[in-house]
């Protein structure tokens, strides 16, 4: 059996080896570059509904993008890929 104190070393040698420094650039986080609808057309005179269903990622040559979709339409339409709003404080 492992001692206490062992346990509470090995937890901070783990934490260490996750930290943010210790992360390929592959672990970090990237942010999108588009965001992608899907589009419901709406009546005449209406804007159309948009809702969100996934990101564009840029790779990192400049030649591309990988499109992450977390939801696919399953009622047709379009998707549409758009820049990210940025959101102004208050």
């Amino acid at each position: 059996m492992t001692s206490t104190a062992q346990k509470k070393t090995k937890d901070k040698e783990v934490a260490a080896n996750t930290s943010t420094a210790a992360q390929t650039p592959a672990q970090v986080a990237v942010l999108p570059a588009l965001i992608a609808y899907h589009v419901i057309p709406a009546p005449a005179g209406q804007q159309p509904l948009l809702s969100p269903i996934g990101s564009a990622v840029a790779h990192d040559d400049g030649e591309g993008f990988t499109l992450n979709l977390q939801l696919m339409p399953t009622t047709g339409g379009r998707i549409i890929l758009r820049k990210p709003q940025v959101k102004k404080a208050a």
